[in-house]
């Protein structure tokens, strides 16, 4: 950590055109021309930071990386206006936000180094382990998901909770509530969770517009490849952790799913579902689903909710 001392700000201040001495009045010849078009910028949105960021800091071609700089984006520096307290000259603004990128460079480069990579050093020899799922399965999870944030049917989804889940009614409890007195009181607290969670978002047509993907770390997990994997994550329990992860009547806490239920050896009778979602105070929560065959079809039978 000590390698980042002193640079605390140094990305507030890429394009902080105050910091920028000796500003001339006009634009001056430059030799490297910033190109009209990003690069990148017919690419994924992913491809187009990354070709910025590696053409800013790896490259150290400061005119590459303006040219993914919107003239709107060089609005946001005119109330504050530059060190002399005139307005910002639009047309060496890209000259100033050049100058900028490559003294923020020049500061990474003096504080870590020659920078040849913009990824982790380990990153090309970690690939994420895949597991298989049954279709029967995937369809369910998917069901399931779909029913709740975009058809809002909520029949639909409570039919895939099972009785075993049950026992995780005494778990995240309102304070002051009592546990729900059987299955139906279960499943009309899930219903009103369930639209507590949609009633502030607008009607989406897809998954991916309502929740996202858990992202965990590639040695910790075998995941399962699905058509709705930006919305969610579907990975694999051995069978021995996926007992462990049953709820239990008799405690008072969520049942931890922790690094050890990832194990890349998991798959066969049980699986799990992993999204965030924004909630209606504008925090976001994780609810992981924990699901096997039981009576011939897939269900829940645990869960778990991770709050900030």
């Amino acid at each position: 950590m000590n390698r980042w001392q002193g640079l605390t700000n140094w990305w507030r201040n890429l394009l902080d055109f105050d910091l920028i001495l000796d500003i001339p009045a006009e634009a001056p010849e430059d030799k490297e021309a910033i190109p009209a078009f990003p690069r990148a910028g017919k690419h994924k949105l992913t491809e187009a930071v990354y070709d910025f960021l590696n053409a800013a800091f790896v490259e150290n071609m400061a005119g590459q990386a303006v040219a993914y700089v919107a003239d709107e984006a060089y609005a946001c520096y005119e109330p504050q206006g530059v060190s002399d307290g005139k307005p910002l000259n639009r047309g060496i603004a890209p000259f100033l936000a050049r100058k900028r990128i490559e003294a923020t460079s020049a500061q990474l480069h003096k504080a870590l180094g020659e920078i040849t990579d913009l990824r982790p050093k380990d990153s090309s020899s970690k690939e994420f382990k895949s597991a298989k799922a049954p279709p029967e399965l995937i369809e369910a999870m998917t069901r399931f998901h779909r029913d709740w944030f975009v058809k809002r049917y909520y029949p639909g989804e409570l039919k895939y909770l099972s009785i075993e889940a049950f026992e995780c009614r005494k778990l995240y409890l309102q304070k002051g509530k009592a546990p729900p007195a059987d299955m139906d009181e279960f499943l009309e607290r899930w219903r009103e969770g369930m639209q507590q969670v949609v009633q502030h978002r607008g009607l989406v047509k897809t998954l991916a517009e309502a929740i996202h993907a858990v992202t965990l770390s590639a040695d910790q997990l075998a995941v399962v490849p699905h058509p709705e994997q930006d919305a969610f994550t579907i990975f694999a329990l051995s069978d021995e952790l996926g007992e462990e992860a049953r709820c239990s009547a008799s405690v008072s806490a969520p049942p931890e799913i922790g690094d050890e239920l990832l194990r890349q050896d998991a798959g066969g009778d049980y699986y799990a579902a992993a999204f965030e979602a924004v909630t209606a105070g504008g925090n976001p929560a994780t609810l992981i689903t924990l699901w096997r065959k039981i009576d011939g079809a897939w269900k829940i039978y645990s869960y778990r909710i991770d709050t900030p």
